[in-house]
């Protein structure tokens, strides 16, 4: 891949790749697709930092402290991935982040990534309407999808003054 070192976008989902070790000379790579392929070890994504939506959606990945270092990721989908901690993205600029089924500490972790302005949730486990109220941590908030959970009260709305969608 190093004759290929100009590519800015990359779609390799569903090819069974196992190591991505050869990505890593990718410096000017922006968009990655890495979606259905048994991937555990995102360490080579380190170093991409031109890197601004990484899809990492059905892949083994359940560490995301790689990404920690990557400034401009700004969009990020890692539904039915086993990811169980998501605060290494607390520093990270994302704008965007899908995800599948949340427990309470991850739900909890993610309320940490204070730029966030679209957030979309398959379903919540252990979370509660009343924990709901942890959303208003994010205040760039603009967009939120909640799939799969029974509203009752939406008073954890009035917490989050930016935010215009609500699905």
């Amino acid at each position: 891949l190093t004759v290929c070192s100009d590519v800015r976008e990359l779609i390799l989902s569903g090819n069974h790749i196992t190591d991505i070790m050869p990505l890593q000379s990718l410096l000017a790579l922006k968009k990655l697709y890495l979606g259905g392929n048994p991937i555990t070890d995102i360490a080579p994504l380190s170093h991409l930092n031109k890197l601004q939506y990484l899809n990492l959606t059905k892949t083994d990945v359940k560490d995301l402290s790689p990404l920690e270092s990557l400034k401009n990721l700004k969009e990020l989908s890692i539904e039915s991935t086993p990811i169980n901690d998501y605060r290494p993205l607390k520093n990270v600029k994302l704008n965007t982040l899908s995800v599948s089924i949340l427990n309470y500490e991850q739900f909890v972790s993610i309320t940490d990534i204070s730029h966030l302005k679209q957030l979309h949730i398959h379903q919540l486990e252990g979370v509660t309407e009343a924990d709901l109220m942890l959303l208003a941590k994010l205040k760039k908030l603009e967009a939120l999808t909640i799939e799969n959970f029974a509203f009752n009260d939406l008073d954890f709305l009035t917490q989050n003054q930016k935010l215009k969608k609500l699905t």
